[in-house]
């Protein structure tokens, strides 16, 4: 009886906290998983960091993208040079040195 009275009182306690826990921790890795920026460099050696990876509309030729703000924008294709995922080393950021 006291086996019984104990896995009772275990399902009774665990069970509703891991249904409220579960769907949580599922949604933040998914989340995680989907963080990713990207970083443009522009023909005037500027680069900017993106949220989403810029997305070429091919007859307008210009690149959409969000910035780290949120904030809709459009670059003209002929002023980019190069769209790669961002890095947060600091070898790479001060290009290299």
């Amino acid at each position: 009886m006291q086996i019984f009275n104990l896995t009772f009182r275990v399902k009774k306690c665990f069970y509703p906290r891991m249904k409220k826990v579960l769907p949580s921790l599922a949604v933040a890795l998914l989340l995680s998983g989907c963080a990713r920026h990207y970083d443009m460099t522009l023909t005037n050696g500027m680069r900017v960091t993106n949220v989403t990876k810029p997305v070429l509309d091919e007859e307008a030729s210009t690149y959409s993208y969000k910035d780290v703000a949120g904030n809709e924008h459009k670059v003209s294709q002929v002023r980019v040079l190069e769209i790669k995922p961002h890095s947060h080393r600091k070898d790479l950021v001060n290009n290299g040195k």
